[in-house]
């Protein structure tokens, strides 16, 4: 009889090991007559590799398997014996072993699963300047790595979607080696931005793709675009006359620029409408010094307007580069452009960060009266606060619990093109019990905002 201890990896969902070798040495305690040390080397399906037992002390071993399926692999330690002896004694080292390295290759069969692309360079036909895309993404087994854009089948752009505060980090020169089991997050809100006016001029056929950290690749979008570019580029390599003053003290052509929300360290910031959104960042040179007094240029795409992001003005910098940008409370869902010219002639920005943030539409609900009997009826109200509002109205969805229940739908209005909605319900039992109601807007092509849902009101039936 005996006591197991188990150092094992397993490989994430929708996936399976196919290569792996660990290292390792220890101590197995000799027989005495009636149990002993042991280690063993396990492949889920490819069964026992190894099996070491009463050698004591033992140098660095190596167990490896290629080519199998494995759910997991494990080395296990034990004391054990025939059926019938003794229990090994307690206070007493019986098996130890280190793990000095392992290198497993971990197999991902499944692509990644985008949702639908949106932003200015999915409603633009005609591609100038910078153009954004936004879409959500999910892979289950390693993780969404990367987003590619290919202009007539050659690619012109890659990109880590998120690194995963360095997780999502591949260590060789594309060979896809990760420090970790499941390096990249399961889910994301990619952003994209595409300088247009670094790609060939004319009509062309794009294609946006991504892949996940094992190399699969799936299709987020194509079409064919009209790319325009500038009659004149000005930037690093141009006269300096062109060019005109520098933009900020220190001004380099190999600033580095970053920016985040305060709420959150993801690209995208999921917020509730009416709050004002706040954004920090930094801008250096190469050498990690301060800017000074630059203007930070912020460019807005808002969702479901067709057209090239709009300039929205900026900020400046402070001594040490960092600067500060608070969003207006009746802001919609939209993607934010951050760039740097180094020269204020400059045609050419040197320095971008793309940011998002998804608005939840904003509804008030208001029901009277408050109290209720069987066969009354309570007047219903409310109305959107976010603009714009399609011209048709929107359609809003009126819902009801009991306190701390699910939400069920038990009626649809259309508000007009000014937001307000109005109906009545009449409650067809009696009580007594408490309901609460609230309004849901859900998100649209036309309505730029997220699903949102108004604060709950109580009805309390007699």
């Amino acid at each position: 009889m005996g006591t197991t201890v188990v150092w094992r990896f397993n490989s994430p969902p929708d996936t399976y090991l196919r290569d792996w070798a660990v290292a390792y040495s220890g101590y197995l305690r000799p027989w005495n007559g009636q149990n002993q040390g042991i280690l063993e080397v396990w492949g889920a399906n490819s069964g026992r590799t190894d099996r070491l037992e009463a050698i004591g002390n033992f140098g660095p071993s190596t167990s490896a398997r290629t080519g199998v399926h494995d759910a997991w692999m494990a080395v296990t330690i034990a004391c054990d014996g025939p059926s019938g002896n003794p229990d090994c004694t307690g206070n007493q080292i019986h098996a130890s072993t280190s793990i000095w390295r392992s290198r497993i290759a971990i197999a991902d069969e499944s692509p990644p699963s985008p949702g639908s692309a949106s932003g200015s360079a999915v409603t633009s036909s005609t591609w100038q300047g910078t153009q954004v895309f936004a879409f959500p993404a999910s892979d289950a087994g390693g993780g969404v790595y990367q987003a590619m854009l290919d202009v007539d089948g050659t690619s012109v752009l890659t990109r880590t979607i998120d690194d995963w505060s360095g997780r999502c980090v591949d260590t060789t020169a594309g060979q896809r080696v990760f420090r970790y089991p499941h390096p990249c997050p399961t889910s994301a809100d990619a952003l994209l931005s595409v300088n247009a006016d670094a790609l060939p001029a004319g009509d062309h056929d794009v294609t946006l793709r991504i892949s996940d950290a094992a190399g699969n690749l799936r299709t987020v979008y194509t079409a064919r675009k009209t790319i325009v570019v500038p009659a004149r580029r000005i930037g690093p390599g141009s006269d300096l006359a062109e060019r005109g003053a520098a933009n900020g003290e220190n001004a380099a052509d190999d600033a580095r620029l970053t920016a985040r929300w305060t709420r959150t360290r993801r690209a995208t910031l999921n917020a509730p409408y009416g709050r004002r959104n706040v954004i920090r960042g930094r801008l250096t040179t190469g050498g990690g010094a301060g800017i000074r007094n630059a203007k930070v240029e912020l460019q807005t795409a808002v969702d479901g307007r067709r057209g090239a992001p709009l300039d929205k003005g900026g900020a400046r910098t402070r001594a040490d580069g960092r600067f500060t940008l608070i969003l207006p409370r009746n802001e919609s869902s939209r993607t934010l452009v951050l760039r740097y010219r180094s020269h204020v002639n400059d045609t050419v920005a040197i320095a971008e960060a793309t940011l998002r943030v998804n608005v939840k539409a904003g509804v008030r609900l208001g029901v009277r009266p408050h109290a209720a009997t069987r066969g009354a009826s309570v007047k219903i109200t409310g109305r959107l606060v976010g603009k714009p509002i399609p011209r048709g109205g929107k359609v809003v969805e009126l819902q009801a619990r009991n306190p701390g229940g699910r939400w069920i739908t038990f009626r649809t209005v259309r508000a007009s093109h000014t937001g307000r909605f109005a109906t009545r319900y009449t409650f067809r039992q009696g009580g007594p019990a408490v309901y609460e109601m609230r309004a849901r807007v859900r998100a649209a092509d036309d309505y730029p905002y997220a699903t949102g849902a108004s604060r709950a009101a109580r009805v309390l039936v007699l």
